[in-house]
């Protein structure tokens, strides 16, 4: 039986100092390379075709990681979870596969199961993270329409139980799937958009056919706590002020951008890989602002040229794969990681995007280092993601995790991930000048009390609410006006191990910090 904790949040409000940071550049400290013939990947897997932190599984205070293996097994598919050190090794790995790690079906040859990757929260309410697998290719319902799985996860990395959403199953009803949708290209949980305490997902169907071949489209999908989908909503040609066209491949990438213009709901970044506006197939991205349905409120175009990326060397597909780093040179703003595994014969680059408050490009920064040696096909950028390393707030150590899914050290094809250390700059702050500004608060809540000093010279009402690292609201508090000093009680019970977000706000200005709430 799960032991029942209470944590008491006491917030004082005094006078706020910050120093915004426009930095430049993300320094490299160092570079880990995992293989996937060291955590059981054979050759030609194409291990690291997806890569994302799934929170720490198994409580060691070290964040775990699910990378995919799209090619394992003729292309049915697998992914690999793996138990990290806060050095960047491999404590101990887990494959999910044909019946392996607890799943007990013959996965669909030709699926490529493992290609899309994402943590989505709690869905069934049992304290552990859950996840969603995207087989793309997968022959369900019509020649590639796709599947999305969803994962109940174990401590110990197997599964529990599953649930497949697709043309045919978990009540995905009108769905509009047709051949070569490539529905699971890519998953990305993005909140809890209609607080029914479950997160909502966005699929990629990046070569969806209905305004062109490959013109592409993603869905936003409504969960129910057994999996299942209790609705949608479709975003394509119709929902957006640009003009898609084929061979844009709308959703080959997603990225969750928590929310950007402070309406309450989660926000997306979404690859057009093949967008022509700055040159045939030179690439961009969506930014796109969602409403409690999922639809598209209002969006911001990227592309090579234009937005900020004037002079940036991709050669063509830019935003191949995409993800999160989060607020990197902690200036309050979310950024992003870009990556084109097409270019320079398929070696691959990646790149940070430092983003604007109106989310156009600040500056941008190409991923290089000395011991990151590329050849043709190593698809370097495949799959992306930032990790914070460890759940001590105070710990600033950071991973960015990028696979090179045709890297052959471990075999041909066999695949790796780069595991590029750095550290978040989060830091104090002197005078509030922008919306939303994001730093790291201790001590670790888990311990038992937690006590929260801001300084900040306001009059006026202040509201506290607190979210898990998912999105979804946990609790919340609201005063008509401040007062000198303001204590509230956040009840946790029952929430999953992890970190949790508070967000204060003041008026119009609002503060958003993160913390560790609950240790096993």
């Amino acid at each position: 039986m799960k032991t029942k904790l209470h944590f008491l949040l006491t917030f004082t409000i005094l006078t706020l100092s910050i120093s915004l940071i426009r930095a430049q550049s993300t320094d490299v400290l160092g570079v880990i390379k995992i293989n996937g013939a060291e955590v059981g990947a054979s050759p030609a897997e194409n291990f690291g075709c997806d890569v994302t932190p799934i929170g720490d599984l198994n409580g060691d205070g070290i964040t775990d990681l699910a990378v995919g293996s799209h090619s394992a097994s003729g292309s049915r598919g697998a992914i690999h979870i793996l138990f990290m050190n806060e050095d960047g090794t491999v404590s101990a790995s887990q494959t999910i596969g044909s019946f392996l790690g607890g799943l007990p079906v013959l996965l669909m040859q030709g699926g490529l199961f493992g290609t899309g990757l994402s943590a989505i929260g709690d869905v069934d309410n049992d304290g552990i993270i859950d996840l969603a697998v995207g087989a793309p290719y997968a022959n369900d319902g019509g020649d590639h329409f796709g599947q999305v799985w969803i994962l109940f996860m174990n401590i110990d990395g197997t599964v529990k139980d599953y649930q497949i959403i697709s043309a045919t199953e978990g009540d995905f009803l009108d769905n509009e799937l047709s051949i070569w949708s490539g529905f699971g290209r890519r998953i990305t949980d993005i909140g809890d958009l209609d607080q029914d305490g479950i997160n909502e997902i966005a699929v990629g169907a990046f070569t969806d056919r209905e305004v062109g071949i490959g013109a592409g489209a993603l869905y936003v999908l409504f969960l129910n706590t057994d999996g299942t989908v209790k609705k949608h909503q479709r975003i394509s040609n119709d929902e957006l002020t640009g003009t898609l066209q084929a061979n844009d491949f709308l959703g080959t990438d997603l990225v969750a951008m928590g929310d950007l213009n402070g309406d309450g709901f989660g926000d997306l970044a979404v690859s057009v890989r093949g967008d022509d506006d700055q040159g045939a197939d030179r690439g961009g991205f969506y930014i796109l602002y969602l409403s409690e349905e999922g639809k598209v409120l209002d969006e911001t175009k990227i592309v090579p040229g234009i937005g900020g990326l004037a002079g940036i060397d991709s050669e063509s597909f830019f935003s191949d794969g995409m993800g999160s780093p989060g607020d990197i040179n902690g200036d309050g703003t979310k950024d992003l990681l870009v990556g084109s595994f097409h270019d320079f014969d398929r070696e691959g680059a990646a790149w940070i995007v430092y983003l604007n408050a109106d989310q156009t490009v600040q500056t941008y920064q190409r991923i290089v280092h000395e011991e990151i040696t590329l050849v043709a096909d190593d698809l370097f950028s495949y799959g992306m993601s930032g990790v914070k390393v460890s759940t001590d707030p105070t710990d600033k150590k950071y991973w960015l995790a990028i696979g090179a899914s045709g890297d052959d050290d471990g075999g041909t094809n066999n695949g790796c991930i780069y595991l590029l250390e750095t550290e978040t700059l989060m830091t104090p702050i002197n005078e509030i000048e922008d919306e939303t500004i994001s730093f790291i608060a201790s001590p670790n809540p888990g311990a038992g009390l937690f006590k929260l000093s801001l300084t900040a010279a306001y009059d006026g009402p202040v509201s506290y609410t607190v979210y898990d690292n998912l999105g979804k609201l946990i609790n919340g508090f609201a005063a008509d006006k401040y007062s000198e000093l303001q204590e509230v009680t956040v009840d946790l019970l029952d929430q999953p191990y992890g970190t949790y977000r508070v967000v204060a706000a003041m008026g119009n200005k609002t503060l958003s910090l993160t913390i560790i709430s609950i240790r096993p």
